[in-house]
């Protein structure tokens, strides 16, 4: 693990800004080619996708089961639209599936 602390202080005639900025690297097992390939978002969307095709049914189906609009879930599996981690447990729920299935590779 590395640890860099950087303190900068920019000083003009009215007032003085301090910047604190705290890094941490740490070394990881992930690959980070696939990181950069394939975004997280991406990845989900992929993932929704396919687990509602694997499925049988339709986006409208999975809104209605989730309480979700058509649309919503359009926008989610197209990578489009930022999801929230209650909205995950929602589909997941819905799919009958673990939220960690919507983020594998």
């Amino acid at each position: 693990m590395l640890i860099v602390d950087i303190k900068a202080v920019y000083v003009n005639a009215v007032d003085i800004c301090a910047v604190d900025l705290l890094a941490v690297v740490m070394e990881s097992s992930l690959n980070m080619t696939t990181l950069k390939s394939e975004s997280l978002r991406n990845r989900f969307a992929k993932n929704l996708k396919s687990l509602r095709n694997s499925h049988g049914i339709s986006q409208e189906y999975l809104a209605e089961l989730a309480g979700f609009h058509r649309t919503y879930v359009s926008q989610i599996e197209r990578g489009v639209g930022n999801i929230s981690l209650d909205n995950i447990e929602k589909l997941a729920i819905a799919l009958n599936v673990d939220p960690i299935d919507l983020f594998k590779q």
